[in-house]
C-alpha cells in the first residue's frame, strides 16, 4: 500500500498517483519509485486543490476519505491474516474477497448483539410472567400488586421481543 493518503488513490481511479504527471515509473524489480521532489509537489498540490467530493462539503468530504482509509486498512490486516492462516506468504483475491465479507458482516455485528439480548431478556420476561399468572390462577386472592407486576413483566416482554423481532 503506497503512503498517499486516499483523496489520492480516489482521485485517479486506484492508481496510486493524483496527477498523471506525477505518475511514477517502474524500477526493474517491478516497484514504483519517485523521488522526494515529486511526493513533496504531489502533496503541496493537494494541499491547494483540496479534493471535495461532489456533493459534499469539506468536512464531510474529509470524514468520508477517513474512513475509506479506515476500510482499506483493515482490509489489508484481515486479508494479510486470511493468508497467513492459510499458510501462504501471498495474499490472493480468495482471501481479500474473504476479508471484505467478513468486514461487511461484523460492521453490524454490535446491533446484532443487542437485538439478541433483548430478544432473550424479552423472552425471559414474558416466561416468567406466565409463569406468575399461572400461579395467580390457583390462588384465591391475589393483590393488586401482583397482577399488576404480572402483566407488566408479560407485557414488556412482549414489547422487547416484537420490536427487535424483525431485525436480522
Amino acid at each position: 500500500m503506497s503512503a498517499q493518503t486516499p483523496e489520492h488513490r480516489l482521485a485517479d481511479g486506484g492508481s496510486g498517483a493524483a496527477d498523471p504527471s506525477i505518475a511514477s515509473d517502474k524500477t526493474a524489480g517491478g516497484q514504483a519509485s519517485a523521488s522526494s521532489e515529486d511526493l513533496t509537489k504531489a502533496g503541496a498540490e493537494s494541499e491547494s486543490n483540496s479534493n471535495v467530493l461532489l456533493g459534499f462539503s469539506e468536512n464531510a468530504s474529509k470524514t468520508f476519505f477517513g474512513f475509506v482509509d479506515r476500510y482499506l486498512i483493515d482490509l489489508e490486516r484481515l486479508s494479510r491474516f486470511k493468508a497467513k492462516q492459510s499458510s501462504m506468504e501471498t495474499v490472493n483475491t480468495a482471501h481479500v474477497k474473504e476479508a471484505s465479507a467478513f468486514l461487511a458482516s461484523s460492521s453490524s455485528s454490535q446491533a446484532k448483539k443487542v437485538t439478541r439480548y433483548c430478544e432473550t431478556f424479552g423472552g425471559v420476561m414474558v416466561g416468567g410472567g406466565l409463569s406468575e399468572l399461572f400461579v395467580l390462577l390457583s390462588t384465591s386472592k391475589p393483590s393488586g400488586v401482583i397482577i399488576g407486576v404480572t402483566f407488566g413483566l408479560i407485557g414488556v416482554g412482549a414489547l422487547l421481543i416484537g420490536i427487535f423481532l424483525g431485525r436480522d
